[in-house]
């Protein structure tokens, strides 16, 4: 039987609804009795996406609109739903009433959702400002503060996740507290890219609680109160995979700018294959651990396997070690891979030290701020590191390459 060009499409749209994506309007002056349209927009938040279908744009109007709202009807893989800011326009998603989250993207079965939000400015949640418990969700372009807890949290669900060119920053937290700002745990496969991050008053960024593939790359951090980027730290027995031991596994800290933390710049605790390189750190570990930081710290005490840390610049802020490597922190001392990176301190060489801190039954002698030609010697790392202020021609080179920064005629602090 051949079809009429009519039926055709008739057909068509019958199997396939997307064919029905529509861009859809959301104004404080609105009614979620209107139609959706630029000339009849609805006004929450919440009413449009619950009306929102498979390739769906909905496009907020200027103005503020009231969070708390739960994400939770999917797009597909090739028609995701993209809410955004209409024109560009100044669009303020506050959750005002204190819900735990802001936006939440969940879905029953924890399935792809296929959502992506852009150029939106998040505020509050009493936990967090976004939290993500399913795949395929995109945050791109937002400004996202002020959050109870974690500005970003992801949980061992949120795989294929891409959070990129946001603005991520000031917990409505005190320095100290446990809220950082982006905080994965369990999730594999996510990117977390050109973000900017500051007045963070705990880590800036970590995953751990076997995250597994998780890219965290030239990324902008200055004001943290503890560390810098992680992969790994302490997760509850509770949040782990049975028979998955490591905190992170394959994941990479790469082409970051990371000033101003209190604790390291850089750090990987109970980790396997992590890497570590390109990173360009300055005023760092100004009140505890190192510039650089690989640890133990496991609930189930696994050590880390097959670390490698080179080509990062550390300046250091204070009297800490540029380097220290805590009790139980390897599988094996062969697994450690430290070389090629420059160490700088405002004291010169002699600011510059290196510690190493042996468990009970680690079976080597340990050693606290020792000079860089001693941890050459002791260790064997660091061959082809050196001591020395770096250039401008370098900060240049490396600022660059970390986050696109002309290479003349601009400052680089």
């Amino acid at each position: 039987m051949r079809l009429t060009p009519v039926l055709a499409l008739l057909v068509s749209l019958l199997m396939n609804p997307v064919a029905h994506a529509r861009n859809d309007y959301v104004s404080p002056k609105g009614s979620d009795h209107h139609r959706g349209t630029l000339r009849a927009p609805w006004r929450t938040l919440a009413y449009a996406v619950r009306q929102a279908r498979p390739g769906d744009h909905l496009w907020l109007e200027g103005g503020n609109y009231t969070g708390g709202v739960v994400i939770d009807r999917p797009g597909t893989a090739h028609h995701w739903i993209t809410l955004s800011a209409y024109h560009g326009q100044k669009v303020v998603v506050v959750d005002a009433h204190r819900h735990k989250d802001d936006l939440y993207f969940y879905c029953n079965g924890f399935k792809p959702l296929y959502w992506r939000v852009e150029g939106l400015d998040l505020v509050g949640g009493d936990d967090y400002v976004v939290k993500i418990d399913v795949p395929d969700v995109q945050l791109i372009g937002n400004d996202m503060h002020s959050s109870h807890d974690d500005i970003v949290k992801l949980v061992r669900t949120a795989a294929h996740v891409v959070i990129e060119r946001n603005r991520i920053h000031d917990n409505d937290a005190k320095d100290g507290a446990n809220a950082q700002g982006v905080d994965i745990v369990g999730a594999s496969n996510v990117r977390v890219a050109y973000n900017r991050v500051y007045n963070i008053p705990s880590f800036g960024m970590f995953a751990k609680g076997n995250a597994s593939h998780v890219v965290f790359a030239h990324n902008v951090l200055d004001h943290i109160y503890s560390r810098g980027i992680m992969l790994g730290q302490a997760t509850g027995i509770q949040f782990m995979i049975p028979g998955r031991t490591y905190e992170t596994y394959d994941s990479v800290i790469r082409d970051n700018v990371i000033e101003h933390t209190g604790g390291a710049c850089v750090a990987t605790a109970s980790s396997w294959r992590p890497r570590i390189y390109d990173n360009y750190c300055r005023d760092v570990a100004t009140r505890n651990t190192a510039g650089i930081f690989v640890s133990n710290e496991s609930e189930i005490h696994q050590a880390g396997t097959d670390v490698y840390i080179h080509n990062n610049v550390i300046i250091l802020g204070g009297s800490r070690p540029a380097v220290e490597i805590a009790p139980n922190a390897m599988t094996s001392d062969r697994t450690l891979h430290i070389d090629h990176n420059l160490y700088w301190s405002p004291k010169g060489a002699r600011g510059v030290r290196f510690s190493w801190v042996r468990g009970l039954g680690e079976g080597k002698f340990s050693f606290y701020f020792v000079s860089f030609s001693t941890w050459q010697r002791l260790t064997g790392f660091d061959r082809d590191s050196m001591v020395s202020p770096p250039t401008l021609a370098m900060e240049r080179r490396i600022l660059g390459g970390a986050v696109g920064l002309p290479s003349s005629g601009a400052s680089l602090h």
